[in-house]
């Protein structure tokens, strides 16, 4: 089950990044509830932004703790642990892969978003940035406080 999640996870993440990227310049935003929007923002770092080093080790690091945690949801579930917890693991990793199919390839196979333009796939010019180096793309917005 937790294979299934993975791959479902996976597969609507890219389609929703690339219908995103593709669709929607920067900083553009459809309302869904009042308390949920669809934002287009690139990360070019991890958390809220923040870089630490570089961006190819970051990636790096992402994939050694995402072979970390797919190990650790083998343990669970040759252990048999509820599958509600393997489910949550499972998604928080499928985040995780999918934040590293942004890192390692999409500089290469998309233009540079813009505020002003949506991202080309496939550019004839090339990307924006090399292997390992793309930016994620981040559109879950929730704005449940104002400061």
């Amino acid at each position: 089950m937790p294979l299934i999640v993975l791959l479902v996870a996976i597969v609507a993440d890219q389609w929703l990044k690339f219908y995103v990227k593709l669709n929607f310049t920067l900083g553009e935003s459809v309302r869904v509830f009042d308390w949920f929007q669809i934002l287009f923002v690139e990360n070019p770092g991890m958390a809220f932004g923040w870089e630490l080093g570089s961006k190819l080790f970051l990636t790096i690091f992402r994939i050694v703790v995402s072979g970390a945690v797919i190990w650790y949801l083998v343990r669970l579930m040759r252990d048999e642990y509820k599958l509600g917890y393997q489910i949550v693991v499972t998604l928080v990793l499928a985040g995780a892969l999918g934040n590293i199919i942004d890192c390692v390839f999409y500089g290469k196979i998309f233009s540079e978003s813009s505020y002003f333009e949506v991202a080309e796939f496939m550019p004839a010019a090339g990307g924006y940035a090399g292997w390992f180096m793309g930016k994620v793309v981040d559109m879950f917005y929730f704005p449940l406080f104002t400061f």
